[in-house]
Protein backbone atom coordinates (compact mmCIF):
# COMPACT_ATOMS: atom_id res chain seq x y z
CA UNK A 1 0.00 0.00 0.00
CA UNK A 2 1.37 3.44 -0.98
CA UNK A 3 1.75 5.82 1.93
CA UNK A 4 -0.16 9.17 1.81
CA UNK A 5 3.08 11.24 1.55
CA UNK A 6 4.32 9.26 -1.44
CA UNK A 7 0.97 9.41 -3.17
CA UNK A 8 0.88 13.17 -2.74
CA UNK A 9 4.29 13.52 -4.38
CA UNK A 10 3.20 11.27 -7.25
CA UNK A 11 0.04 13.32 -7.69
CA UNK A 12 2.06 16.53 -7.93
CA UNK A 13 4.39 15.04 -10.55
CA UNK A 14 1.44 13.72 -12.56
CA UNK A 15 -0.25 17.14 -12.40
CA UNK A 16 2.85 18.95 -13.64
CA UNK A 17 3.40 16.32 -16.33
CA UNK A 18 -0.11 16.86 -17.63
CA UNK A 19 0.33 20.64 -17.50
CA UNK A 20 3.60 20.47 -19.45
CA UNK A 21 2.10 18.10 -21.97
CA UNK A 22 -0.94 20.31 -22.41
CA UNK A 23 1.20 23.41 -22.67
CA UNK A 24 3.45 21.94 -25.36
CA UNK A 25 0.40 20.86 -27.34
CA UNK A 26 -1.48 24.11 -26.94
CA UNK A 27 1.52 26.36 -27.74
CA UNK A 28 3.59 24.66 -30.44
CA UNK A 29 6.89 26.29 -31.28
CA UNK A 30 7.86 25.19 -34.83
CA UNK A 31 11.27 26.41 -35.97
CA UNK A 32 12.48 27.97 -39.21
CA UNK A 33 14.30 26.13 -41.97
CA UNK A 34 16.55 27.76 -44.56
CA UNK A 35 17.63 25.73 -47.59
CA UNK A 36 20.60 27.17 -49.47
CA UNK A 37 21.49 26.71 -53.14
CA UNK A 38 25.18 27.37 -53.73
CA UNK A 39 26.03 28.54 -57.24
CA UNK A 40 29.21 29.79 -58.91
CA UNK A 41 28.78 33.44 -57.93
CA UNK A 42 25.58 33.59 -55.91
CA UNK A 43 23.74 31.81 -53.13
CA UNK A 44 19.97 31.48 -53.25
CA UNK A 45 17.83 30.54 -50.30
CA UNK A 46 14.36 29.32 -49.48
CA UNK A 47 13.30 30.14 -45.93
CA UNK A 48 10.25 28.69 -44.23
CA UNK A 49 9.18 30.24 -40.94
CA UNK A 50 6.05 29.92 -38.76
CA UNK A 51 3.73 32.83 -39.53
CA UNK A 52 2.75 33.36 -35.88
CA UNK A 53 6.36 33.78 -34.76
CA UNK A 54 7.15 36.04 -37.68
CA UNK A 55 4.14 38.26 -36.92
CA UNK A 56 5.42 38.59 -33.33
CA UNK A 57 8.89 39.59 -34.54
CA UNK A 58 7.52 41.91 -37.24
CA UNK A 59 5.26 43.57 -34.70
CA UNK A 60 1.89 43.30 -36.46
CA UNK A 61 -0.97 40.78 -36.37
CA UNK A 62 -0.53 38.08 -38.99
CA UNK A 63 -3.84 39.07 -40.59
CA UNK A 64 -2.40 42.56 -41.25
CA UNK A 65 0.80 41.44 -42.99
CA UNK A 66 0.93 42.75 -46.56
CA UNK A 67 3.13 40.35 -48.52
CA UNK A 68 3.71 42.93 -51.26
CA UNK A 69 4.57 45.87 -49.04
CA UNK A 70 7.98 47.58 -49.38
CA UNK A 71 8.23 47.54 -45.56
CA UNK A 72 8.16 43.75 -45.50
CA UNK A 73 10.91 43.47 -48.10
CA UNK A 74 13.04 46.07 -46.33
CA UNK A 75 12.61 44.09 -43.12
CA UNK A 76 14.00 40.95 -44.71
CA UNK A 77 16.82 42.88 -46.37
CA UNK A 78 17.85 44.06 -42.90
CA UNK A 79 17.81 40.54 -41.44
CA UNK A 80 19.32 38.38 -44.21
CA UNK A 81 22.95 38.79 -45.17
CA UNK A 82 25.92 36.79 -46.44
CA UNK A 83 29.40 38.05 -45.66
CA UNK A 84 32.80 37.03 -47.06
CA UNK A 85 36.10 38.67 -46.15
CA UNK A 86 34.20 41.19 -43.99
CA UNK A 87 32.28 42.42 -47.05
CA UNK A 88 28.48 42.00 -47.16
CA UNK A 89 26.80 40.69 -50.28
CA UNK A 90 23.77 42.24 -51.93
CA UNK A 91 20.48 40.58 -51.00
CA UNK A 92 17.48 40.49 -53.32
CA UNK A 93 14.03 39.31 -52.22
CA UNK A 94 12.50 37.29 -55.04
CA UNK A 95 9.12 36.31 -53.56
CA UNK A 96 7.15 36.09 -50.34
CA UNK A 97 4.03 34.01 -49.80
CA UNK A 98 2.06 32.14 -47.15
CA UNK A 99 1.60 28.37 -47.30
CA UNK A 100 -0.29 25.85 -45.18
CA UNK A 101 1.89 23.24 -43.49
CA UNK A 102 1.21 20.14 -41.47
CA UNK A 103 3.26 18.49 -38.76
CA UNK A 104 2.46 15.29 -36.82
CA UNK A 105 3.08 17.12 -33.53
CA UNK A 106 2.15 20.72 -34.33
CA UNK A 107 -0.59 19.71 -36.79
CA UNK A 108 -1.80 22.36 -39.23
CA UNK A 109 -0.18 25.80 -39.16
CA UNK A 110 0.78 28.57 -41.56
CA UNK A 111 4.29 29.35 -42.75
CA UNK A 112 5.83 32.27 -44.53
CA UNK A 113 7.82 31.07 -47.55
CA UNK A 114 10.59 33.42 -48.61
CA UNK A 115 12.80 33.16 -51.70
CA UNK A 116 15.93 35.28 -51.77
CA UNK A 117 19.27 35.44 -53.53
CA UNK A 118 22.58 36.94 -52.41
CA UNK A 119 25.34 38.02 -54.80
CA UNK A 120 28.82 39.37 -53.96
CA UNK A 121 29.85 42.87 -54.99
CA UNK A 122 32.99 41.46 -56.61
CA UNK A 123 34.01 37.93 -57.58
CA UNK A 124 34.70 35.74 -54.56
CA UNK A 125 34.48 32.15 -53.37
CA UNK A 126 31.14 30.71 -52.34
CA UNK A 127 32.77 27.87 -50.38
CA UNK A 128 33.41 29.84 -47.17
CA UNK A 129 30.95 32.46 -45.90
CA UNK A 130 29.10 33.80 -42.87
CA UNK A 131 25.31 33.57 -43.00
CA UNK A 132 23.37 36.10 -40.94
CA UNK A 133 19.67 35.34 -40.58
CA UNK A 134 17.71 36.73 -37.64
CA UNK A 135 14.27 37.53 -39.07
CA UNK A 136 12.57 36.08 -35.97
CA UNK A 137 15.22 35.21 -33.40
CA UNK A 138 16.11 38.85 -32.71
CA UNK A 139 12.68 39.15 -31.05
CA UNK A 140 11.73 35.54 -30.21
CA UNK A 141 14.95 34.36 -28.53
CA UNK A 142 13.74 30.77 -28.14
CA UNK A 143 13.43 30.42 -31.90
CA UNK A 144 15.84 28.23 -33.91
CA UNK A 145 16.85 28.25 -37.54
CA UNK A 146 18.00 25.01 -39.18
CA UNK A 147 20.28 25.75 -42.16
CA UNK A 148 20.76 23.17 -44.93
CA UNK A 149 22.55 23.06 -48.26
CA UNK A 150 20.37 21.30 -50.83
CA UNK A 151 22.36 22.20 -53.94
CA UNK A 152 26.10 22.59 -54.31
CA UNK A 153 27.23 21.40 -57.72
CA UNK A 154 30.96 21.60 -57.02
CA UNK A 155 30.43 19.78 -53.73
CA UNK A 156 28.42 17.00 -55.37
CA UNK A 157 25.17 17.91 -53.58
CA UNK A 158 22.10 17.79 -55.81
CA UNK A 159 18.62 17.08 -54.49
CA UNK A 160 19.83 15.84 -51.10
CA UNK A 161 19.77 17.85 -47.88
CA UNK A 162 22.94 18.43 -45.87
CA UNK A 163 22.60 20.29 -42.60
CA UNK A 164 25.41 22.81 -42.19
CA UNK A 165 24.41 24.32 -38.88
CA UNK A 166 21.85 25.95 -36.65
CA UNK A 167 21.28 29.54 -35.57
CA UNK A 168 20.05 29.56 -31.98
CA UNK A 169 20.51 31.29 -28.65
CA UNK A 170 23.92 30.65 -27.09
CA UNK A 171 22.70 30.22 -23.52
CA UNK A 172 26.05 30.70 -21.69
CA UNK A 173 26.69 33.96 -23.58
CA UNK A 174 23.06 35.03 -23.70
CA UNK A 175 23.09 35.90 -27.42
CA UNK A 176 22.94 34.38 -30.88
CA UNK A 177 25.61 34.46 -33.57
CA UNK A 178 25.62 34.29 -37.39
CA UNK A 179 26.41 30.89 -38.85
CA UNK A 180 29.88 30.33 -40.27
CA UNK A 181 29.61 27.93 -43.22
CA UNK A 182 32.71 26.15 -44.52
CA UNK A 183 31.89 23.84 -47.41
CA UNK A 184 34.19 21.07 -48.54
CA UNK A 185 36.56 21.84 -51.39
CA UNK A 186 34.60 21.55 -54.57
CA UNK A 187 35.62 20.35 -58.01
CA UNK A 188 34.15 19.81 -61.43
CA UNK A 189 34.63 16.06 -61.03
CA UNK A 190 32.33 16.04 -58.01
CA UNK A 191 29.76 18.00 -59.98
CA UNK A 192 30.12 15.70 -62.98
CA UNK A 193 29.80 12.59 -60.81
CA UNK A 194 26.68 13.92 -59.09
CA UNK A 195 25.08 14.55 -62.49
CA UNK A 196 25.87 10.99 -63.63
CA UNK A 197 24.16 9.71 -60.48
CA UNK A 198 21.22 12.07 -61.03
CA UNK A 199 20.78 10.83 -64.60
CA UNK A 200 20.77 7.20 -63.48
CA UNK A 201 18.37 7.97 -60.64
CA UNK A 202 16.03 9.90 -62.94
CA UNK A 203 15.68 6.97 -65.34
CA UNK A 204 15.40 4.43 -62.53
CA UNK A 205 12.55 6.48 -61.06
CA UNK A 206 11.08 7.50 -64.43
CA UNK A 207 8.50 4.80 -65.01
CA UNK A 208 7.23 6.54 -68.15
CA UNK A 209 10.65 6.56 -69.84
CA UNK A 210 11.25 2.90 -68.95
CA UNK A 211 7.79 1.87 -70.14
CA UNK A 212 8.30 3.68 -73.45
CA UNK A 213 11.54 1.81 -74.10
CA UNK A 214 9.95 -1.49 -73.11
CA UNK A 215 6.98 -1.26 -75.49
CA UNK A 216 9.21 0.06 -78.27
CA UNK A 217 11.43 -3.01 -77.93
CA UNK A 218 8.65 -5.60 -77.61
CA UNK A 219 8.30 -6.37 -81.35
CA UNK A 220 11.95 -5.77 -82.31
CA UNK A 221 12.65 -9.52 -82.86
CA UNK A 222 9.61 -9.99 -85.10
CA UNK A 223 9.01 -9.53 -88.83
CA UNK A 224 5.87 -7.53 -89.78
CA UNK A 225 3.27 -9.53 -91.70
CA UNK A 226 0.61 -7.20 -93.06
CA UNK A 227 -1.53 -5.88 -90.21
CA UNK A 228 0.05 -8.25 -87.68
CA UNK A 229 3.42 -9.20 -86.34
CA UNK A 230 4.85 -12.34 -87.84
CA UNK A 231 7.30 -14.92 -86.58
CA UNK A 232 10.67 -14.58 -84.94
CA UNK A 233 13.26 -13.32 -87.45
CA UNK A 234 16.69 -14.05 -86.00
CA UNK A 235 18.83 -13.07 -83.05
CA UNK A 236 21.17 -10.95 -85.19
CA UNK A 237 18.22 -9.16 -86.83
CA UNK A 238 16.62 -8.44 -83.46
CA UNK A 239 19.81 -7.24 -81.78
CA UNK A 240 20.64 -4.89 -84.69
CA UNK A 241 17.06 -3.59 -84.66
CA UNK A 242 17.17 -3.03 -80.92
CA UNK A 243 20.51 -1.20 -81.10
CA UNK A 244 19.16 1.00 -83.91
CA UNK A 245 16.08 1.94 -81.87
CA UNK A 246 18.02 2.75 -78.71
CA UNK A 247 20.63 4.72 -80.71
CA UNK A 248 17.92 6.78 -82.41
CA UNK A 249 16.18 7.44 -79.10
CA UNK A 250 19.51 8.42 -77.51
CA UNK A 251 20.33 10.80 -80.35
CA UNK A 252 16.92 12.44 -80.10
CA UNK A 253 16.90 13.01 -76.36
CA UNK A 254 20.57 14.09 -76.36
CA UNK A 255 19.85 16.90 -78.82
CA UNK A 256 16.86 18.32 -76.95
CA UNK A 257 18.53 17.78 -73.58
CA UNK A 258 21.35 20.07 -74.74
CA UNK A 259 19.06 22.62 -76.38
CA UNK A 260 16.59 22.65 -73.49
CA UNK A 261 19.17 22.80 -70.70
CA UNK A 262 20.65 25.96 -72.25
CA UNK A 263 17.05 27.23 -72.56
CA UNK A 264 17.37 27.92 -76.27
CA UNK A 265 13.95 26.27 -76.53
CA UNK A 266 11.56 26.02 -73.59
CA UNK A 267 8.23 24.25 -73.91
CA UNK A 268 5.42 24.11 -71.32
CA UNK A 269 6.34 21.26 -69.01
CA UNK A 270 2.76 20.05 -68.73
CA UNK A 271 2.48 19.41 -72.45
CA UNK A 272 5.89 17.77 -72.63
CA UNK A 273 4.62 15.29 -70.03
CA UNK A 274 1.39 14.81 -72.02
CA UNK A 275 3.38 14.09 -75.19
CA UNK A 276 5.45 11.52 -73.33
CA UNK A 277 2.25 9.71 -72.33
CA UNK A 278 1.10 9.94 -75.95
CA UNK A 279 4.40 8.43 -77.15
CA UNK A 280 3.79 5.43 -74.88
CA UNK A 281 0.23 5.04 -76.17
CA UNK A 282 1.34 5.06 -79.81
CA UNK A 283 4.24 2.68 -79.13
CA UNK A 284 1.89 0.36 -77.25
CA UNK A 285 -0.44 0.18 -80.26
CA UNK A 286 2.56 -0.47 -82.51
CA UNK A 287 3.69 -3.29 -80.22
CA UNK A 288 0.19 -4.79 -80.48
CA UNK A 289 -0.01 -4.47 -84.28
CA UNK A 290 2.35 -2.70 -86.74
CA UNK A 291 1.71 1.02 -87.23
CA UNK A 292 5.06 2.16 -88.60
CA UNK A 293 6.89 -1.04 -89.49
CA UNK A 294 10.47 -0.51 -90.72
CA UNK A 295 10.26 3.15 -89.65
CA UNK A 296 10.71 2.56 -85.92
CA UNK A 297 14.09 4.31 -85.96
CA UNK A 298 12.54 7.60 -87.09
CA UNK A 299 9.75 7.27 -84.56
CA UNK A 300 12.26 6.57 -81.78
CA UNK A 301 14.22 9.66 -82.88
CA UNK A 302 11.10 11.84 -82.84
CA UNK A 303 9.89 10.61 -79.49
CA UNK A 304 13.46 10.98 -78.21
CA UNK A 305 13.15 14.72 -78.90
CA UNK A 306 10.11 14.84 -76.61
CA UNK A 307 11.69 12.81 -73.80
CA UNK A 308 14.83 14.97 -74.02
CA UNK A 309 12.78 18.08 -73.17
CA UNK A 310 11.59 16.33 -70.03
CA UNK A 311 15.19 15.44 -69.15
CA UNK A 312 16.22 19.07 -69.76
CA UNK A 313 13.65 20.35 -67.25
CA UNK A 314 15.77 18.78 -64.50
CA UNK A 315 18.71 21.01 -65.47
CA UNK A 316 16.91 24.21 -66.44
CA UNK A 317 16.77 25.67 -62.94
CA UNK A 318 20.39 24.93 -61.99
CA UNK A 319 22.18 28.27 -62.16
CA UNK A 320 25.57 27.28 -63.50
CA UNK A 321 28.21 28.81 -65.73
CA UNK A 322 28.23 27.65 -69.35
CA UNK A 323 31.19 25.33 -68.73
CA UNK A 324 29.67 23.73 -65.64
CA UNK A 325 26.32 23.35 -67.40
CA UNK A 326 28.02 21.62 -70.35
CA UNK A 327 29.69 19.17 -67.94
CA UNK A 328 26.32 18.66 -66.23
CA UNK A 329 24.58 17.86 -69.52
CA UNK A 330 27.32 15.36 -70.41
CA UNK A 331 27.22 13.70 -66.97
CA UNK A 332 23.41 13.60 -66.82
CA UNK A 333 23.22 12.10 -70.30
CA UNK A 334 25.88 9.53 -69.42
CA UNK A 335 23.82 8.49 -66.40
CA UNK A 336 20.76 8.07 -68.61
CA UNK A 337 22.73 5.92 -71.05
CA UNK A 338 24.11 3.75 -68.25
CA UNK A 339 20.58 2.95 -67.10
CA UNK A 340 19.44 2.29 -70.67
CA UNK A 341 22.32 -0.15 -71.17
CA UNK A 342 21.42 -1.83 -67.90
CA UNK A 343 17.80 -2.12 -69.09
CA UNK A 344 18.97 -3.66 -72.36
CA UNK A 345 21.11 -6.26 -70.61
CA UNK A 346 18.03 -7.35 -68.66
CA UNK A 347 15.39 -7.07 -71.39
CA UNK A 348 17.34 -8.31 -74.43
CA UNK A 349 17.86 -11.94 -73.27
CA UNK A 350 14.26 -12.10 -72.02
CA UNK A 351 12.73 -10.83 -75.28
CA UNK A 352 15.11 -13.00 -77.31
CA UNK A 353 13.99 -16.08 -75.39
CA UNK A 354 10.28 -15.25 -75.34
CA UNK A 355 10.08 -14.23 -79.03
CA UNK A 356 10.80 -17.80 -80.10
CA UNK A 357 7.86 -19.19 -78.11
CA UNK A 358 4.24 -19.35 -79.17
CA UNK A 359 3.16 -17.81 -75.86
CA UNK A 360 4.91 -14.57 -76.83
CA UNK A 361 1.93 -13.47 -78.94
CA UNK A 362 -0.32 -13.40 -75.88
CA UNK A 363 2.42 -11.94 -73.68
CA UNK A 364 3.14 -9.11 -76.14
CA UNK A 365 -0.52 -8.22 -76.56
CA UNK A 366 -1.23 -8.24 -72.83
CA UNK A 367 1.80 -6.09 -72.03
CA UNK A 368 0.88 -3.71 -74.87
CA UNK A 369 -2.70 -3.37 -73.66
CA UNK A 370 -1.69 -2.76 -70.05
CA UNK A 371 0.91 -0.21 -71.15
CA UNK A 372 -1.70 1.57 -73.27
CA UNK A 373 -4.10 1.82 -70.33
CA UNK A 374 -1.37 3.10 -68.02
CA UNK A 375 -0.41 5.74 -70.61
CA UNK A 376 -4.06 6.79 -70.97
CA UNK A 377 -4.25 7.28 -67.21
CA UNK A 378 -1.04 9.32 -67.23
CA UNK A 379 -2.32 11.47 -70.08
CA UNK A 380 -5.59 12.29 -68.31
CA UNK A 381 -3.73 12.94 -65.07
CA UNK A 382 -1.27 15.28 -66.78
CA UNK A 383 -3.97 17.16 -68.70
CA UNK A 384 -6.34 17.74 -65.78
CA UNK A 385 -4.30 17.34 -62.60
CA UNK A 386 -0.78 18.38 -63.59
CA UNK A 387 1.18 20.14 -60.86
CA UNK A 388 4.38 22.03 -61.63
CA UNK A 389 6.79 21.17 -58.81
Amino acid sequence: MVRPKTSSILAIFCFWGLMISHSSTAHPMPNSVVNLYVYDQSIAGVAKMPLDDFATAFGVPKESINLNSPELRRYFLNHIQIITEAKPWQTHIESVRVINSNDPIVREYQELLLNFICTPVKRTSTRDFTFKYDAIIHQVITHKIMVNVVQDWQGGILGSQVQVGEIALNIPKGQYFPLVVKLQNGSWWKGFGSMVSLGMYHIAEGADHLLFLLVLLLPCMLVPNGQNWGAFASASFGIKHMVKLVTAFTLGHSITLFVGAFQWIRLPQQWVEVWIALSIMISSIHAYRPLFAKKEGWIALGFGFVHGMAFASILMDIRLSAGALAWSILGFNLGIECMQILLLTVVLPLILWLSKRSEYILFRKVVSAISFLIACFWMLERIFFFKQL
